[in-house]
């Protein structure tokens, strides 16, 4: 067992998720020709369920000497919690024990468990751990997605139990290797369906990740240090929320979204807490959406609607979801002073996820007519969950768990609030209407609506919401696809040269703390393709909180670098307590001897 662990840490990503063999989405045509294509349409739809699974975390080393305080049975789907005193049993759709594997290690080795472990031993067991959970939860949805349906998947539980790790991986979604989380794996089995494709140009991607702090829309994507607008949220009921101003980007490949995904969580607002070395701090949302073009596309320049019964098996949407949700803290064990910024975000925080467990509950037992979504405007994080809780869409939740008994409490609200998740119906279709279909449907509604709020004597907020909707719709799918590349690649040459000025490293360029390979392009001639690379000593951003250790690198090269305060003046720019105008300056000869001026 330790032999097959160790080799599964050491392999990168992508072979690690081709360990187990792909499962192709054989069934999509009859799939699809047995499925309703019409989301709004009068036909029946079939309800799915809500899928539940739960994740257990393994002890962290200050929590050896704790008692345990979760039990799985042997059906993998029951799991008790106990405090000592009490207990409690639940029942989801699958229990995920990362516990088990350190077990069967402890057996085979004749240790304990509580024995103390190699550090190259327990990456081993974190990377079959994300290995195992993605074969058998994550894989379902990329073949959900393939076939057109949309996809939410979001993971629900307390401080520290595992939420940004099981959807991102170590380092927050950064580590492309064996840790990798679920996102990154999907991604990656995604673009993988597409290696072979004769035709590159029938399918296209694009991606949006931004994160609610503090009840505020920040862009993730969008450079650091331009300042952001407020963004409104407008929820439809049947095509999901849209938020104004978001930065979309067109990706063609697995690499380039994690580029998008560093950049992002770089970006991202994470403090430590007395409860985590690594708290995030907001609810983070990443939007992936994939399309599958027609095969016979009508050519430029020429107008055919495209009905459904026209419209090639193959022709399908999906958007994609994934939600890392910050975890609810208690102010007893933050362990700040009243009025602190963490302190305000806590408060924020618990609300957001008070609304959310609240409205869960609400609509598991009835309470909710549904296409209503007055109830959903209590707080962002329930506006942009709308189609996921009562819509078109294929719903996942993940809920981690810590394994100790002084979590009891906290454990017990989470599955309470998975329990109530499970009882909820969605109604997912598969998504084969075109742009055109969907345009005239919502221009069709904006006329409706615009009919009754011209008749009506009294002002009406909901009819006035779903209008602003509509046509918040309508001007994204008339945005063409050549202006929405364009608008992308702006973006990334604004997110280059903002990486470079804050010193942030990106993905594949970064190397150990002795050295950083970069490209360097040759100013003289301009050209792209004559990039070579260098190894050049950096400097490197020291900080207490992991997620931002050594994410800002500047790289000394061999013109002169001045640091200080004065931002006329230096290179880079300092703020803070006894910071001069100009404090020194950094020069990199062709040896690699650097050398600090005072």
């Amino acid at each position: 067992m330790r032999r097959q662990l160790n080799r599964a840490s050491t392999l990168p990503a992508k072979n690690v998720l081709q360990q187990v063999p792909a499962r192709r989405a054989m069934n999509r045509r009859s799939t699809l020709e047995g499925a309703n294509l019409d989301a709004g349409g009068d036909q029946a739809v079939a309800s799915a369920s809500v899928v539940v699974v739960a994740r257990i975390r393994p002890k962290l080393p200050k929590e050896n000497t704790e008692p345990d305080g979760v039990e799985v049975y042997s059906d993998g789907q029951t799991m008790g919690i106990t405090n000592g005193r009490e207990k409690k049993q639940y029942t989801l759709d699958q229990v995920f024990d990362s516990r088990a594997l350190r077990l069967q290690t402890a057996r085979s080795d004749n240790s304990t468990e509580k024995s103390p472990r190699p550090v190259e031993q327990r990456r081993a067991e974190a990377a079959e751990s994300q290995a195992q959970f993605f074969s058998n939860f994550g894989r379902s949805l990329v073949t959900a997605s393939l076939t057109g349906y949309n996809v939410c998947v979001f993971a629900y539980g307390h401080t520290g139990s595992g939420k940004t790790y099981t959807m991102l991986g170590d380092a927050a979604g950064s580590n492309r290797g064996a840790a990798a989380g679920l996102l990154p794996r999907f991604l990656w089995e995604l673009f993988s369906e597409h290696e072979d494709a004769p035709r590159p140009d029938t399918w296209r991607c694009t991606c949006e990740f931004f994160e609610v702090y503090n009840e505020q829309i920040r862009d993730l994507l969008q450079p650091g240090g331009t300042s952001q607008k407020p963004k409104k949220v407008h929820c439809h009921p049947k095509h999901g929320a849209r938020i104004e101003g978001l930065t979309l980007s067109v990706v063609s490949s697995a690499e380039e979204v994690m580029e998008l995904l560093n950049f992002g969580n770089q970006m991202r607002t994470v403090a430590a807490t007395t409860m985590n070395s690594r708290s995030s701090r907001s609810h983070a949302f990443f939007n992936f959406k994939y399309e599958q073009l027609p095969e016979a596309a009508p050519k430029e320049g020429r107008e055919r609607r495209v009905t459904i019964q026209e419209a090639p098996i193959s022709s399908c949407q999906s958007a994609v979801t994934f939600v890392d949700l910050a975890g609810r803290e208690d102010r007893e064990r933050l362990g700040n002073q009243p009025g602190a910024i963490q302190y305000k975000e806590m408060c924020f925080i618990n609300t957001s996820l008070f609304h959310l467990a609240h409205l869960i509950t609400k609509i598991s037992s009835g309470g909710i007519e549904r296409n209503s979504l007055s109830d959903f405007r209590n707080s962002k994080v329930t506006m942009l969950l709308s189609q996921a809780l009562q819509g078109n869409s294929r719903t996942a939740v993940v809920a981690t768990l810590s394994p100790c008994q002084s979590a009891f409490e906290d454990s017990m609200s989470t599955l309470n609030f998975a329990a109530s998740a499970k009882k909820i119906q969605t109604k997912p279709v598969v998504n084969s209407k075109s742009v055109e279909e969907k345009l005239v449907d919502l221009e069709n509604e904006v006329h409706s609506l615009q009919m009754e709020l011209a008749q009506s004597k009294t002002s009406n907020t909901e009819k006035e919401s779903e209008l602003l909707s509509a046509q918040s719709w309508i001007n994204y799918y008339k945005r063409s696809w050549e202006e929405a590349c364009q608008r992308s690649e702006q973006s990334k040459l604004a997110r280059t040269r903002s990486a470079k000025r804050l010193g942030l490293a990106q993905s594949g360029k970064t190397g150990s703390l002795a050295s950083l390979s970069c490209s360097v392009q040759s100013e003289e001639d301009g050209d792209k393709d004559d990039e070579f690379t260098l190894r050049y000593p950096y400097l490197t951003k020291l900080c207490d909180d992991p997620a931002l250790q050594g994410c800002c690198n500047f790289p000394l090269d061999e013109s002169l670098i001045n640091i200080g305060s004065c931002e006329g003046s230096c290179d880079i720019v300092l703020v803070g307590v006894g910071i001069t105008p100009e404090m020194c300056s950094v020069r990199c000869s062709k040896g690699n001897e650097v050398t600090v001026e005072a």
